[in-house]
């Protein structure tokens, strides 16, 4: 990961290189210009706003409160890792566990029988046996006293399914199941995971531009050091994207020393398990 101007830190997880690059408003836009570039535009993730902090006094009417963070990879090899929550409260619950229900239907129109016809396909309904929270048998052959149906329509397109036939037959009545709907019948997925994954503005606290400057007035004697350090947990934050087992953080501004602080927070917390080590 690297910082452009304030910092710069590359993230090589495995051979999935990413970089982040961290600015304010007054050269995001060039930035962007600039990285499309260098990295080119297929390979931009993301721009991230974070708000770093919400006492700015206004100038020229407008109190500038958040800067950014530019995310690229280097190729399709990187995936963003998805978080954990540990609080999460299910909304159903069965013998198992606990579960959400999500749509088998993609519902995103752009995906439709004319571009992915292998995923157009009918389910059969049995209505006359309900599992427990109103959910039904469901096939994908046909059976005497079955309800045959397809995905929604979306504004007179024909929607399609997120799973082709095989993994279908493969989860049916143990991870997919049929549920009553306005006007017809669904498809529903059990979701049993607690994970999540990071949208792209972070207006949390511990963001702040402050708890950097006071964390190392601590280690100075109460003494301004450095000039608007980078506070930990952002970079923890910016870490827990793309960290995999034995990454490497290659950090080209090591400044006030917080990206190698966030490393041994972060290897203290897993024994060492996703970095193996900062280099400047």
């Amino acid at each position: 990961m690297e910082w452009i101007n304030l910092a710069a830190i590359v993230v090589i997880p495995i051979l999935a290189v990413i970089i982040f690059i961290s600015i304010d408003d007054n050269e995001v836009y060039s930035l962007k210009y600039l990285c499309d570039e260098i990295f080119g535009s297929r390979n931009y993730l993301a721009t991230i706003v974070v708000e770093n902090d919400s006492r700015a006094r206004p100038y020229n009417s407008i109190s500038i409160t958040h800067e950014y963070v530019l995310l690229y990879k280097k190729s399709d090899a990187f995936e963003a890792n998805t978080l954990n929550d540990p609080n999460k409260k299910f909304k159903f619950y069965d013998d198992i566990g606990g579960f959400d229900l999500y749509e088998l239907r993609n519902r995103n129109s752009d995906f439709n029988i004319d571009n992915r016809p292998n995923l157009y396909y009918p389910f059969w309904v049995n209505p006359n046996k309900q599992y427990d929270n109103d959910l039904y048998e469901i096939d994908l052959q046909e059976h005497e006293g079955w309800i045959k149906f397809y995905p929604q329509e979306s504004q007179g397109i024909k929607t399609v399914w997120r799973w082709g036939k095989e993994k279908s037959q493969q989860n049916l009545n143990t991870v997919i199941f049929g549920r009553k709907a306005i006007g017809g019948w669904q498809v529903v997925k059990k979701y049993r995971e607690s994970t999540y994954s990071l949208n792209s503005v972070w207006t949390d606290s511990k963001f702040s531009s402050d708890n950097g400057t006071l964390l190392l007035k601590k280690y100075f004697d109460n003494k301004r050091i450095f000039g608007f350090p980078k506070p930990i947990d952002l970079l923890k934050q910016c870490f827990s994207i793309c960290l995999k087992e034995n990454s490497i953080v290659l950090d080209s501004f090591a400044g006030s020393g917080t990206t190698a602080q966030a490393i041994l927070d972060l290897n203290n917390q897993d024994g060492g398990m996703m970095t193996s080590s900062t280099l400047n």
